[in-house]
């Protein structure tokens, strides 16, 4: 996962190629990122047998897999 620094970088080149003044990252633009960056990062945990995902009401909630073999 990239670090915020990162991102506001990555953010700001983009604008750059496509000529959008001022060269500045929001908020938004940033908090963007890096949902979409952890939502990957459960996703594969999920996938691993790390963690373990269960549909709620209005969300999504997550636990740790105890591992039995202990």
């Amino acid at each position: 996962m990239r670090q915020p620094l990162q991102i506001i970088r990555d953010i700001c080149e983009k604008k750059k190629a496509q000529h959008t003044v001022p060269c500045q990252a929001t908020m938004h633009e940033v908090m963007t990122e890096l949902v979409e960056e952890m939502k990957e990062e459960l996703r594969e945990m999920c996938r691993a047998k790390i963690i373990e995902y269960h549909e709620t009401l209005n969300s999504v909630a997550f636990n740790e897999i105890e591992d039995t073999n202990n």
